[in-house]
């Protein structure tokens, strides 16, 4: 279970705690928060440290018999706070962005002199560096006194929920772009989109840049602990983007502006994405007049159509260091400056049929191989949240899912190693039918599924007959839920 605020409470009877959370999901609070008590059942000091993992912010009310039992070993629960407060301690000491407050109920002061030579003893015991300063971080983080019979409840809650998180939580969790996947939200921005006429590959152009980034040089040239066991392609990075509307056939000719980038300076970027301050540069882009200045690898985003009528969705293996285990497009992969089709026969960026090559390429290399494959390309599509560009799009086959199964495993790229659900969108009868689909989105997006992939999935619903109403109402139960 992924938690952004733990809430660690010991006080029998009363019911802050458990208000305050019950205040944060009536609230729409944009995270996952966990209530904590000293019960028996369903709390285990075994769950305490995969809590606190991912973790954003701790709060803790803090009554007079808070440390009661600190030490005891010989009762047959141990005291469950305990354990608590020494992993918000170990939290801290190693990332000193996790945040802590403390609201002190029903007392005049913080800690008392016995109070923090318990809680000392207690991180000594657990072998924590520095108990006295991880002390410290109790009784002089964001404290708050409070006292339940006068003290207003609501104002406590207010002024806490204002000061929980930092900016850069919200920057990186709550969705700010404009592309809704029928009622939510996302962190993707559109830039171009044409549901139908599609993008055709043969107006959409590249074009080598001069321009100077500074900031590729800048992130280029900061020292950060990157690896580069990666694999470091020469890829295609945007810098700028202009569209041209053909008013006799009404096609839209799209030409990208490129710099070449080496795909570990990616890696580099999002390690470094704080430093640099990138969430506020994105949020201040605007594609028609300013040029882009992220390093990042350009790429596509397809979903797959079978001819047995099931859509490919992926996810991604675990030891991927970017994104693991998140639910996926069919075809995440990022445009390359030269390639080899299936004949032998060598392509690159100045060649007339490139994108349809290094389409048919990442088709070959993600799912198998295929002799015939129908394309269509709906977008130029932005996340937000990783600085990513991608043309988005869908893959028709001739294969069935059986087909691609057999020849999944021949595959040319077995490094990323993602996995391949298959999702009817038809029921017995053939017809257009969204329940398979709607259970499946569902858990994808609760276990984690990138707002990108979603464009990918809304233009293969389009593809497949389903109208923008049809995708409106299966997410708006969704979405209703969340809240």
């Amino acid at each position: 279970m992924n938690v952004d605020v733990f809430l660690c409470y010991r006080r029998h009877g009363a019911q802050t705690a458990k208000l305050f959370k019950r205040y944060l999901l009536t609230h729409q609070f944009n995270g996952e928060v966990w209530y904590s008590d000293e019960e028996a059942y369903g709390n285990y000091k075994s769950d305490i440290p995969s809590l606190m993992k991912d973790a954003e912010c701790a709060i803790l009310f803090i009554d007079p018999q808070f440390t009661k039992d600190f030490l005891k070993q010989d009762s047959e629960v141990e005291c469950i706070t305990a354990y608590e407060i020494v992993e918000i301690a170990k939290k801290k000491l190693q990332d000193d962005s996790f945040r802590i407050m403390t609201v002190f109920l029903d007392r005049a002061a913080g800690l008392s002199q016995e109070e923090a030579k318990t809680i000392q003893e207690l991180f000594q015991n657990a072998k924590i560096e520095q108990p006295e300063a991880a002390v410290k971080l109790f009784s002089q983080s964001n404290m708050v006194l409070f006292s339940t019979a006068r003290d207003d409840e609501e104002e406590l809650f207010v002024n806490l929920s204002q000061k929980m998180l930092s900016n850069t939580y919200y920057a990186t969790h709550v969705p700010y772009g404009n592309f809704y996947f029928g009622s939510l939200p996302t962190s993707v921005d559109v830039v171009l989109w044409d549901s139908v006429k599609n993008l055709d590959t043969k107006n959409i152009y590249f074009e080598n840049t001069p321009m100077t980034v500074p900031l590729y040089e800048k992130i280029d040239n900061c020292r950060s602990n990157i690896s580069f066991e990666q694999q470091n392609n020469t890829m295609i990075s945007l810098i700028d983007i202009s569209t041209v509307l053909n008013d006799e056939t009404e096609e839209k000719l799209l030409s990208l502006h490129y710099q070449k980038i080496e795909y570990r300076l990616f890696y580099k970027t999002l390690a470094l994405w704080n430093q640099f301050d990138l969430n506020r540069r994105l949020s201040e882009y605007n594609w028609r007049s300013d040029a882009y200045q992220i390093p990042n690898a350009m790429g596509l985003a397809f979903m797959v159509i079978t001819s047995d009528k099931k859509m490919i969705f992926t996810r991604r293996s675990p030891r991927r260091k970017v994104r693991s285990n998140e639910y996926d497009c069919s075809i995440v992969e990022g445009l390359k400056l030269e390639g080899t089709k299936p004949n032998g026969e060598q392509y690159d960026i100045f060649s007339d049929t490139y994108l349809d090559d290094e389409i048919k390429r990442a088709f070959f290399e993600e799912i198998c191989s295929a002799d015939d494959l129908s394309v269509n390309i709906y977008g130029l599509v932005l996340d937000k949240k990783y600085g990513q560009w991608n043309l988005v799009g869908t893959i028709s086959t001739n294969l069935t899912s059986h087909d691609i199964l057999k020849l999944h495993a021949l595959r040319e790229d077995t490094f990323e190693d993602n996995q391949m659900i298959f999702v009817p969108y038809t029921n017995a009868k053939g017809e257009l039918d969204s329940s398979q689909l709607e259970g499946k989105l569902s858990a994808f997006l609760g276990e984690g599924m990138w707002h990108m992939a979603l464009t990918a999935v809304y233009a293969a619903l389009l593809r497949i007959g389903f109208t923008h109403q049809q995708i409106l109402g299966m997410t708006t139960e969704w979405n209703q839920k969340s809240e």
